[in-house]
């Protein structure tokens, strides 16, 4: 979670716990959305902890699917996220007509007292709401509002209109501002020690490739009989270079 930090990990097959030998610490973490309700991007801002304090260079370092960080041989991807549990804070804003609005904060199921008099009660949060305008598709609440000395009523509202309640005629007209919800960030962890040895024979293997198509492979055959001297020869690659060398070869056996 936000503010949090942890120098442990669990092995994914055992489930045993790994000391790390440093802390990752999670700053923040960040998600949107796209209009249909799945999400878009998902991002941590992680800092890294020697001996209780931030490690330079590695200080609010944001890592998202396919961007790791990476620190001491060991990579941190982003892997998941999810809701804590905690409850989500959801904002509302009340004002009479002609009024400026005020802000009111209140949780799922819970009652708070409105600006003016009476209250609200927040029955119920629907995150995606499909309308038959797609600009106001989106997240709705449903409401109890008792204004004062009134007759309780179910009001919904819609957070890409913010004008819908005004047309219930009420003494107050309420607005849906949003919402806030504290999300778990999901790290995978992987150190591979190996990584070097791949790497050099990724090397060797680009070298060989480099000498098989870059190189000529020559081979020169030179046979002497009693009274004359056989040379022969052939290249993979480029014979009418091979050809001027070898010319000068012989050209040269000849002086002797």
């Amino acid at each position: 979670m936000e503010g949090t930090a942890v120098s442990n990990i669990f092995n994914q097959r055992t489930g045993q716990p790994i000391d790390l030998g440093f802390a990752v610490r999670c700053d923040r973490f960040s998600v949107s959305f796209y209009d249909t309700g799945a999400p878009r991007e998902f991002k941590s801002i992680l800092t890294i902890l020697e001996n209780g304090q931030p490690v330079p260079g590695y200080t609010q370092i944001p890592i998202v699917v396919n961007s790791p960080l990476t620190y001491k041989g060991i990579t941190f991807y982003q892997a998941s996220y999810g809701p804590t549990g905690e409850g989500a804070v959801y904002h509302f804003s009340v004002r009479e007509k002609g009024g400026k609005p005020v802000p009111v904060t209140v949780r799922q199921g819970e009652k708070v007292p409105m600006p003016g008099g009476g209250d609200l009660l927040l029955v119920d949060v629907v995150p995606e709401v499909k309308m038959f305008m797609p600009q106001l598709s989106g997240a709705a609440a449903r409401l109890e509002v008792t204004p004062p000395g009134g007759v309780t009523q179910q009001v919904i509202l819609l957070q890409k209109y913010p004008g819908f309640d005004e047309r219930r005629g009420g003494a107050q007209i309420l607005t849906f501002d949003g919402a806030d919800e504290r999300y778990f960030t999901g790290l995978q962890v992987a150190k591979d020690p190996g990584v070097w040895v791949v790497w050099f024979g990724c090397a060797l293997m680009v070298a060989g490739i480099c000498l098989a198509f870059f190189f000529s492979h020559k081979r020169v055959w030179i046979k002497a009989t009693d009274n004359r001297v056989i040379i022969g020869g052939t290249a993979s690659k480029n014979p009418a270079g091979f050809q001027i060398v070898f010319d000068d070869l012989v050209d040269k056996l000849k002086k002797l």
